[in-house]
């Protein structure tokens, strides 16, 4: 039937390919175990690959792969990689003859082997790559320090060359502003003592009003009494008394008084026939006087500083008499009796004011002077205040001069501080500078070495596992020897 067809046909076609590697236990197991893999199975033995095989082989995994080497030492490595592989063969029956011990190599261990020789040459390649790097870093910082404090030195020339010429020139400045100061001190000298003068004769006004406001508060009650009385005084009353064909004898009188304050003309002095014992009235004067429209106005406004002597010796007769007073007054005149507390006023007002008129004779004379000085201290003041000015200036000029020149010393002093700091720096890196050349150039030296160390060391690793101490040193010898040293390859 038609699966016992396909089982037949199974079969005679089927073909299984089982494929073990000879080294290690594994083999050695299965063969134990499994005694029909031996027994039922047709046994092909692979020989070892030819010696360019393995070379094509490790020229397909390095061909592209980065080895910071020439490319003839490059194409070397691939050569000797073949080489050892091949070489590891032969040693391997070389050791079965002498210890009758069965070691293997495969193609398998190739692959390890080279697999493993990138490995170790990509893992090595960066630590000494590095640490070349910070030893290269090291380099150029103080290379660059030294550059650094070569700039810096010439910056420094420049800058004390910069301060030189701004110390001159601030020198050159406060000698201006040491004249200019000078020159001010004397005219500030100059005003003070117009200043002085000045105040002394405003100390002397002061004093001279104070005495004359003190007398002249000793007259004032009576004043205001006079300008109250004269305050109830209308219009009216003075027609009224002007009216009076034959007024009585002490308003007569009382005008008579007001007559002599104003400085008018009165009638000759003589007895009064009508009332023997008082002087003569002069009311036709009276009336002359008291027909202007301002006479109030006047009164109010009498200017009494100029009563004299005269005039206050020729009222004490008309003052002294029994019936001179306001209460007579304003029984024989009403609100006219005012005009007669005017009139005793102003003469009391003269007691005191002649003491005060020299003083206010003297405080004219010394508000003149005061205005003298006052103008020759506004003159004074306006050429203190140009030379202020001129001060000023200067000190500006100064500052400036000095602010630039404290700049420059800073910047200066701030170079010299990093050229210092710079040059300590490299002066305690010196011994530094040798180990770090050095271990550069070691470094280099190691990779251009690595290919070879590398070379060396993955086939140690890859291939002396199974053979003993002699066959170990015998390989390292073979493969330093006979591969790598003929190959002209670096190690170390």
């Amino acid at each position: 039937n038609l699966y016992e067809y396909f089982i037949n046909r199974v079969k005679t076609n089927l073909h299984v390919v089982l494929c073990f590697s000879p080294v290690g236990e594994k083999f050695r197991n299965r063969s134990l175990k499994f005694p029909g893999l031996f027994s039922g199975c047709t046994m092909d033995w692979f020989m070892r690959w030819p010696k360019d095989a393995l070379v094509e082989v490790s020229s397909h995994f390095l061909s592209n792969y980065h080895l910071d080497t020439p490319p003839d030492v490059k194409q070397s490595i691939i050569q000797s990689m073949g080489q050892i592989q091949d070489g590891v063969a032969e040693t391997c029956i070389e050791y079965f003859n002498r210890f009758r011990r069965q070691t293997h190599v495969t193609p398998k261990s190739y692959l390890s082997f080279l697999a493993g020789y990138k490995d170790i040459y990509t893992e090595k390649y960066g630590e000494i790559k590095m640490l070349a790097s910070r030893m290269e870093t090291g380099l150029a910082k103080l290379l660059e320090a030294s550059k650094s404090v070569a700039e810096l030195s010439e910056m420094l020339v420049v800058k004390e060359k910069d301060l030189a010429v701004a110390s001159k020139e601030a020198d050159i400045v406060l000698q201006e502003v040491t004249a200019s100061t000078a020159a001010a001190e004397k005219v500030k000298a100059s005003v003070q003592k117009v200043k002085d003068k000045a105040q002394a004769i405003v100390d002397e006004i002061s004093k001279d009003k104070a005495v004359a406001t003190t007398k002249l508060a000793a007259a004032e009650p009576a004043l205001l009494e006079a300008e109250r009385a004269l305050s109830t005084i209308k219009a009216a009353d003075i027609a009224t008394v002007r009216k009076l064909g034959k007024p009585p004898h002490l308003i007569m009188r009382i005008m008579d008084c007001v007559l002599l304050l104003f400085q008018k003309p009165i009638s000759k002095i003589g007895m009064d026939s009508d009332r023997p014992g008082f002087i003569m009235c002069s009311w036709s004067e009276s009336l002359k006087l008291m027909g202007d429209t301002k006479f109030l106005f006047n009164l109010l406004n009498f200017p009494k500083d100029t009563i004299n002597d005269e005039v206050v010796e020729l009222l004490e007769p008309y003052l002294e008499a029994d019936d001179f007073n306001l209460e007579r007054a304003k029984a024989v005149s009403g609100n006219v009796a005012g005009l007669l507390s005017w009139c005793i006023a102003m003469s009391f007002f003269f007691s005191i004011n002649k003491e005060v008129l020299p003083l206010k004779a003297n405080l004219a004379v010394q508000e003149g002077r005061l205005a003298i000085a006052n103008s020759d201290l506004a003159e004074a003041q306006g050429q203190l205040d140009e030379k202020q000015r001129e001060l000023d200036v200067a000190q500006a000029k100064f500052d400036g001069a000095v602010a630039q020149k404290q700049a420059l010393l800073d910047d200066a002093e701030a170079t010299r501080r990093k050229m210092t700091n710079a040059t300590a720096l490299i002066d305690g890196l010196a011994g530094e500078k040798t180990r770090w050349t050095e271990a550069g150039r070691r470094f280099s030296d190691q990779i251009r070495r690595l290919v070879g160390d590398a070379l060396l060391c993955t086939g140690f690793l890859s291939y002396s596992g199974p053979f003993n101490q002699e066959f170990r040193d015998l390989l390292i010898k073979k493969e330093k020897s006979t591969d790598c040293d003929s190959a002209l390859i670096p190690l170390l």
